[in-house]
């Protein structure tokens, strides 16, 4: 009998894009003011140009929201932006917690491949900034005791 999936997300990093994502999105009604106020050729071509970067990067933004990582009773798939991967039980041979780039995330090791999974954004003026954060160390948890409990 299957049990529900496990969703795990980096709780933070959804916070500070939801923030900037709003804060963002705030400023379109003052460049559409701005070409209101000003309607010539130039003001509207700004505004335009302008919305348009700003609605770019809050569409990025929210596109942050479908990160996560998924562990079920088969395996675990992560969920990035523009693609998703899933990785069996059976394959997964070993797991390492790893911090770089300013980030840590989960690598799960599938013989000679390599996955990343749960990315949490590091934050460096926090006094716990120095240990892995807990949804990394609760998906690596799960996943071990999953592989632990498929037979391996």
């Amino acid at each position: 009998m299957d049990s529900e999936p496990r969703v795990y997300r980096h709780v933070p990093w959804l916070v500070l894009t939801s923030c900037l994502a709003v804060g963002a999105a705030a400023i379109v009604p003052s460049l559409v003011a701005y070409a209101v106020r000003n309607a010539a050729f130039e003001p509207i071509v700004k505004t335009v140009v302008g919305v348009t970067l700003l609605l770019g990067f809050v569409a990025f933004l929210l596109l942050n929201w479908r990160i996560r990582t998924v562990v079920d009773d088969r395996g675990v798939t992560q969920h990035w932006i523009s693609s998703s991967y899933r990785i069996p039980y059976e394959d997964i041979t070993a797991l390492e917690t790893d911090e770089a780039a300013g980030r840590w995330f989960l690598r799960i090791h599938c013989g000679e491949r390599t996955f990343e999974a749960i990315p949490c954004h590091r934050a460096y003026l926090l006094p716990f900034a120095g240990r892995p954060p807990r949804a990394l160390t609760a998906v690596r948890l799960d996943i071990e005791s999953s592989v632990a409990a498929s037979g391996q």
